[in-house]
């Protein structure tokens, strides 16, 4: 079965607007609900909406949400308004809608795709990951789905490793049961968006869900893509720890500039590390 690799824009144009603290209404002129034209089987490549869920992930500022949305769309939001065009003339899509955003949702559904995209980026490593990075994630996730119970129980084992009464051989246990416990949460949570199947040139399409109130299905669609995939596909910047699109293999940094900046600071602290060695055997060799 093929896959969408191209991500239709949400609108032709979109418009963010900040009420007040709580709600942002999003309109959006010229949306629909989804292209199946062939397109959508081009490969991905820059504008093509395919990283759209690390982008949304990265973004923790609200600046940062508000660009979002203002390139991607509403995520999930409320609709207030809209206008249909007329059937003979369109794919059953919108003149324009507005939808309202609030942002404690909004912060709420980034916090979780965060937790289950940087979960996705270190399984995809097929190493060890250690207790205290995979439980904070998985903590997030059980959260976000109610799972209050597996929540408190994630908790209790974070308080029981913090107290210092676990051993090594113990922490590397449960460390181990909660990577298979991600990879069991990350199903519940993306199961929450399932696909749906469309025809596009005679052939048979997996495409994401349709809300017309927000492109939060479209994210866990993209999600689930990189959770099938045999290769790595999401990387975590080793300078700044940022999430980013594994474009090449072996990549390790976001940007040129995180590259350049780890390699300086290398260097630096090699350099640094030597010079004290070298004062050290000056100071020995003084002193006999």
């Amino acid at each position: 079965m093929t896959k969408v690799k191209r991500i239709p824009l949400w609108a032709r144009r979109i418009e963010v607007h900040k009420k007040n603290d709580v709600t942002i209404d999003v309109t959006c002129f010229g949306h629909y609900p989804f292209s199946l034209d062939t397109s959508v089987l081009r490969p991905a490549g820059t504008g093509s909406g395919r990283w759209m869920h690390i982008a949304f992930a990265n973004a923790e500022a609200e600046p940062e949400l508000l660009d979002f949305m203002a390139n991607y769309g509403p995520v999930n939001g409320k609709m207030l308004s809209g206008e249909l065009y007329p059937v003979a003339i369109s794919q059953h899509g919108f003149k324009h809608v507005t939808v309202e955003q609030q942002i404690g949702k909004l912060r709420d559904a980034q916090g979780s795709i965060a937790a289950a995209t940087r979960l996705v980026a270190l399984l995809q490593l097929r190493k060890p990951i250690s207790f205290n990075t995979v439980n904070p994630l998985c903590r997030r996730v059980a959260k976000s789905m109610g799972a209050e119970n597996l929540d408190q129980e994630l908790e209790n084992q974070a308080d029981y490793v913090n107290s210092e009464e676990a051993s090594k051989k113990t922490i590397d246990l449960l460390a181990q049961t909660e990577a298979s416990v991600a990879r069991d949460l990350i199903c519940q949570f993306l199961d929450r968006f399932p696909p749906k199947l469309g025809i596009v040139n005679n052939r048979i399409v997996e495409l994401p869900g349709y809300d017309e109130t927000g492109v939060l299905p479209i994210i866990c669609y993209l999600l689930r893509q990189d959770f099938l995939s045999d290769v790595r596909t999401i990387g975590i910047c080793e300078r700044c720890g940022r999430l980013f699109a594994v474009t090449r293999r072996g990549a390790q940094f976001c940007s040129a500039e995180c590259s350049q900046l780890k390699r300086s600071l290398d260097y630096y602290h090699a350099k640094a590390s030597k010079a004290k060695k070298q004062r050290g055997a000056r100071s020995e060799s003084a002193e006999s």
